[in-house]
C-alpha cells in the first residue's frame, strides 16, 4: 500500500505542496522523491544502449534472461544461436513483469509474423521495467490482464512508420505545444522538429538536454537515428506512466 502511494505522490509531480495538502508521511515523500531520481538523468534507451544491443546481442539475451529469474548464460547462448526460440521464451515473461497477458502463443505468433517489430516491443518493455527499477526474478504468473499492453507496441511502430506527421503532433502535444505545429515541422523540417522536441520530452522526464547536445546528435551520422529513437522511446514511457499532456487536455484550453 505504501508503495502505491508513494508511486501516486510521484505522478502529482509536485512533492512539496501535496505534502502540505495531504500531510503525507515524511518517509513516503522521500520515497517517491527515489522513485522520481532513480526514474530521471537518463534516456529509457540511450545511444549507448542502442549500439550495445546492436553489437552484442548476447550480453543482451544474457541481461534480458537474468532480469526474467533465468539462466543468464542459457540467454546468451540461445539469443545468438536461435533468436526466434528466445523471442518466444523471453517475451511473455518480460510482459508478465509488467502485468500484461502474453500467452506463448502470441508470442510465437507475432515473432512468426514481424519479428523486428516484436523484438522492439520486448526490449523497449524491458527497459522500462529497467528505468523503473523492477526487481529481478521470476514474474508473477497471477493478476495479469490483457487489458494492458506493452510500452511500445507493434501497431505503434507502423503508426510512427507511416505517420510521422501525425506523430509529431502527438509528440508536440505532449509536451503542451501546438500539434500543427509538430505536424508541420516533422514534414517539412525534421531535423528541428526533433532538437526541438528532444529537450521538451527531456525536461518533462526531469533532466535538461542542452541546445548544443540535442543539435550535434541529430546532426551526427552516428547518432541521428539513434536520438530520434530514444526521443520516441521517451516519450512512449512518458505516455505509459501518465506524463505530460494528453491531446483532450490540449483541446480544453
Amino acid at each position: 500500500a505504501q508503495a502505491i502511494l508513494a508511486q501516486a505522490i510521484l505522478v502529482q509531480g509536485r512533492l512539496g505542496s501535496l505534502a502540505q495538502r495531504v500531510k503525507a508521511p515524511a518517509s513516503l515523500i522521500a520515497r517517491a522523491r527515489d522513485q522520481e531520481e532513480a526514474m530521471s538523468n537518463t534516456w529509457t534507451m540511450s545511444i549507448g544502449t542502442q549500439y550495445y544491443n546492436l553489437f552484442c546481442p548476447c550480453l543482451l539475451g544474457r541481461d534480458m534472461c537474468d532480469h526474467v529469474g533465468g539462466q543468464s548464460c542459457l540467454g546468451c547462448l540461445f539469443s545468438c544461436a536461435c533468436p526466434v526460440c528466445f523471442q518466444c521464451y523471453v517475451a511473455p515473461k518480460i510482459a508478465a513483469k509488467s502485468g500484461i497477458d502474453e500467452s506463448t502463443c502470441n508470442a510465437v505468433l507475432k515473432t512468426c509474423c514481424c519479428m523486428s517489430c516484436y523484438a522492439h516491443s520486448v526490449v523497449g518493455e524491458y527497459l522500462k521495467q529497467k528505468k523503473l527499477d523492477v526487481p529481478k526474478g521470476t514474474p508473477p504468473m497471477d493478476g495479469l490482464s490483457q487489458d494492458k499492453k506493452w510500452m511500445i507496441g507493434i501497431c505503434d511502430q507502423w503508426y510512427a512508420a507511416c505517420c510521422p506527421c501525425l506523430l509529431g503532433r502527438d509528440m508536440f502535444e505532449h509536451v503542451s505545444e501546438s500539434g500543427m505545429m509538430g505536424c508541420f515541422c516533422c514534414c517539412c523540417l525534421p531535423e528541428c522538429a526533433l532538437c526541438y522536441v528532444a529537450r521538451k520530452i527531456a525536461k518533462e522526464g526531469g533532466w535538461e538536454e542542452s541546445c548544443c547536445s540535442a543539435v550535434l546528435k541529430t546532426l551526427c551520422p552516428c547518432t541521428g537515428q539513434c536520438y530520434a529513437a530514444s526521443v520516441y522511446v521517451e516519450y512512449k514511457f512518458q505516455v505509459s506512466e501518465g506524463m505530460g499532456k494528453k491531446p483532450s487536455q490540449m483541446e480544453m484550453q
